[in-house]
């Protein structure tokens, strides 16, 4: 995903961002860029706001270990 926030007109079978089974599925054309691609018209249209949020998180050494050796 190249944006945070993205803005579609709602349309019913438009549900998941990545397209339908993303790791099942290497259909091409489905999801969010190919949705704004289409350039549908936003003004009095019931409209979807997408957000995209990525967390990260690092492991430390420390954690590894205490895991490791209760388990």
């Amino acid at each position: 995903m190249r944006h945070n926030l993205w803005v579609t007109q709602y349309k019913e079978d438009e549900q998941f961002p990545a397209g339908e089974f993303p790791n099942q599925n290497p259909r091409v054309g489905e999801g969010l860029p190919t949705w704004v691609q289409q350039d549908r018209q936003l003004e009095e249209a019931d409209i979807v706001l997408w957000y995209w949020i990525r967390l990260n998180w690092i492991v430390s050494t420390t954690y590894i270990r205490a895991v490791c050796m209760h388990t």
